[in-house]
């Protein structure tokens, strides 16, 4: 927490945290990924630059995002000691999920 010169306490953002612009752009990259057929649908229809979320994205699509599309998305926009844990995270996943298969 950090004190501010009127008293107050403010929470600082994590360092994991993208800024708005930057969030933009990896929404605009994930408009413009092109998959494999059946690999993935076209994110590009669940992907809704104003809002800059995903809108009905299916089970699958989400676990392909924070499998193997999250680090690469997130690179070069947050600090690399924040990116390796995220990527750890994403490994760390995605090998679980295929031992339980």
């Amino acid at each position: 927490m950090i004190k501010k010169p009127n008293g107050t306490w403010t929470k600082p953002r994590g360092k994991y945290c993208v800024s708005k612009d930057d969030r933009s752009v990896i929404f605009e990259w994930f408009k413009q990924l092109k998959f494999p057929d059946r690999f993935a649908a076209n994110l590009s229809k669940s992907v809704k630059l104003d809002k800059q979320k995903f809108i009905g994205i299916k089970s699958h699509d989400l676990q392909i995002i924070i499998e193997r599309l999250l680090p690469v998305a997130l690179r070069g926009f947050i600090p690399e000691k924040e990116w390796k844990d995220i990527s750890e995270m994403c490994v760390f996943l995605s090998t679980n999920m295929c031992q339980r298969n």
